[in-house]
């Protein structure tokens, strides 16, 4: 597995371009990805489908060990930004959404998530793992027993089901993510953290 993950990795540095960055005061030296807007979609979907197959992995295998996948019904997905139909949080009404695939309220799914700048939803836990990627903006997170962590564009967040934990979005700019998760999607608020 670390083989198949390190390969990713490389392809992922080739993909989106790299820099070198100094890690500490000795001078040692990281490679990081550098990425702008389209190619952190790009890695949005990159990511999506890896966190898809790797998820089925884990249990559904037909003989052989060959991997079994869901087959998608219907025409092929294609929207621009543009064409993307934002719509008010049924829970959060401050923050916008668009669903682009699965059932947030029964099961496996996927959406864009959109907060304004400021906005922090009070603290909070959910039924099912939060996979999240920033998109733009930065996101400042903290789960119990954290420091703030601040997440911008092509940075990413798994938080474990029933972890509380709080975001805000900072107060620059608006907050783009996308949320991907392995169940239905609920908020169930929590006393501060």
């Amino acid at each position: 597995m670390w083989r198949s993950s390190h390969k990713l990795g490389a392809l992922l540095m080739r993909l989106f371009g790299t820099r070198d960055v100094p890690l500490d005061a000795t001078g040692v030296f990281m490679q990081t990805a550098t990425i702008g807007i389209g190619r952190a979609i790009l890695f949005v979907i990159a990511a999506s489908l890896l966190a898809f197959v790797v998820g089925r992995s884990s249990s559904r295998f037909v003989s052989g060990g060959a991997l079994a996948t869901q087959a998608s019904s219907g025409p092929p997905k294609l929207w621009a930004a543009g064409d993307l139909k934002w719509q008010d949080d049924a829970i959060l009404p401050a923050v916008r959404t668009v669903a682009l695939w699965g059932d947030p309220t029964t099961g496996e799914h996927g959406m864009l998530r959109k907060f304004a700048a400021g906005y922090a939803p009070p603290p909070h836990v959910h039924p099912s793992a939060e996979r999240v990627i920033v998109l733009s903006g930065t996101i400042a997170v903290r789960y119990k027993g954290s420091s703030e962590i601040n997440l911008g564009p092509g940075s990413y967040s798994e938080i474990p089901a029933n972890v509380e934990h709080a975001v805000k979005c900072a107060e620059t700019s608006e907050c783009v993510f996308a949320l991907i998760s392995p169940g239905p999607f609920a908020i169930k608020m929590v006393p501060g953290i």
